[in-house]
């Protein structure tokens, strides 16, 4: 029997939405633009209006190390 809950029962990441939105729902994509743009949001507000900081929602986002920087 499944158990719906409105808040999330994890303290990371909730695994079952995860699985859900990858599966042949396929809501992974419109669910990861809607949560983007909601920490964007977020993020402007807490940013001091004179700091001259924006943000802005990218595409994607990759971290790598370079090797340059790491002998």
């Amino acid at each position: 029997m499944p158990i719906h809950l409105r808040d999330n029962q994890y303290r990371g990441v909730n695994a079952h939405l995860h699985s859900l939105l990858q599966s042949d729902y396929d809501g992974w994509e419109t669910f990861h633009r809607d949560h983007i743009g909601y920490l964007r949001l977020e993020l402007e507000r807490a940013l001091p209006v004179e700091s001259g900081y924006f943000v802005l929602a990218e595409r994607s986002l990759q971290i790598r190390l370079d090797a340059r920087d790491n002998p």
